[in-house]
């Protein structure tokens, strides 16, 4: 009888063996690439043990960042993303900040929320931030400020006990809420004395936004993280009612470039031959014409874009803006302007006025 290690079964068992061993020796001792995730929390780990370290000697650490005067997205966009830019950058670099509003001449609600979205995406990751500030000095701001609810949001010793009622305050969440859109339908039949059946359309535009912010976020594991802010003020003079909804995912132009790769080869062939990419505002304005559609196919999905510009053509939406990733839109009854940025915006801003 053969001896079994001579057969050739046990040979071949035998080199796999070797061949394992071998393998294993040579990975020992190696370090393993770090995941991305990991990356991410020794960086934060980082920050938070140089601002720990910073807070010992706050006196001298401590920054004066000042505000622009016209402290305006809508307004005023290039001064005012680059203010946030650096806000953040200081923050990524451990550093306590003062904050100086006090000289703010004039401020708008989309400002105020996208502030309060940046401290809310560090608090989300667990990086620590040290910020002390100041109210604007002028009355007219401070009581924007105030009515907003953004101090509802943070540490302050500025309270506003009593809400001014031509204000529907932050609202924000990470889904879709029906109670909130209705809240919103509610405040302006108070106000402008609409009829519910009109509001339909606007009702749905919502509903989408929200929907949108959970569908487009960065990854799977921070669609719980991505949120939605909206605040509106009711303009007596004018007899409307200002509207911004700050939607915190990736944002339109990368969403499309994601999503639809084929759309968008065949709109660098119609609008941009010569090139390789389509700019931002132009991806943003073929979505409100509604050239992209949601992958779900759902006939009330993928319509909040073109239902929005629709209701700025039937005159009854004014001063549509949206600014996303590197590329602003405005839009009113008969044209749409497109500029494009050398900030990138994080997310999407929708800024309108309803008449």
């Amino acid at each position: 009888m053969k001896k079994y290690y001579t057969t050739t079964e046990y040979k071949l068992r035998n080199e796999r063996r070797i061949k394992d061993r071998e393998y294993r020796r040579n990975r020992k001792g190696k370090p393993q690439p770090l995941s991305e995730e990991t990356k991410e929390k020794i960086k934060i780990n980082k920050v938070n043990e140089k601002l720990r370290i910073n807070l010992i000697h706050l006196a001298e650490s401590l920054k004066r960042l000042n505000a622009p005067s016209n402290f305006s997205i809508v307004n005023n966009h290039k001064e005012v993303i680059d203010f946030f830019e650096d806000l953040k950058n200081k923050i990524w670099d451990g550093i306590p900040i003062k904050l100086d509003m006090a000289e703010i001449q004039s401020i708008t609600i989309d400002s105020v929320i996208y502030l309060l979205s940046v401290f809310d995406s560090f608090n989300m990751i667990g990086l620590s931030f040290h910020i002390q500030g100041n109210a604007p000095n002028k009355k007219e701001c401070k009581i924007i400020l105030e009515n907003s609810g953004f101090f509802e949001f943070v540490l302050s010793a500025y309270k506003n006990k009593k809400y001014d009622d031509n204000f529907l305050s932050i609202k924000n969440d990470n889904a879709v809420s029906s109670e909130i859109a209705k809240t919103v339908m509610q405040f302006i039949i108070k106000h402008l004395k609409k009829d519910r059946n009109n509001l339909k359309d606007l009702q749905r535009i919502l509903i989408e936004m929200m929907n949108n912010t959970i569908e487009h976020a960065y990854s799977d594991s921070n669609k719980k993280a991505s949120k939605w802010y909206l605040i509106a003020i009711y303009d007596k003079n004018e007899n409307n009612i200002k509207f911004s909804f700050l939607d915190m995912g990736v944002g339109i132009p990368y969403s499309i470039n994601k999503k639809h790769s084929e759309k968008v080869a065949l709109l660098i062939d119609k609008l941009n031959p010569f090139g390789k990419i389509v700019d931002d505002s132009k991806l943003i304005a073929s979505a409100l014409d509604g050239e992209f559609r949601t992958r779900t196919m759902q006939k009330w999905r993928g319509n909040g874009l073109p239902t929005i510009l629709k209701a700025s053509r039937e005159n009854y939406i004014e001063d549509l803006m949206i600014y996303s990733n590197k590329g602003v839109v405005k839009a009113n009854k008969n044209d749409k302007i497109c500029e494009d940025t050398k900030s990138t915006f994080k997310g999407t801003l929708y800024s309108w006025k309803y008449i």
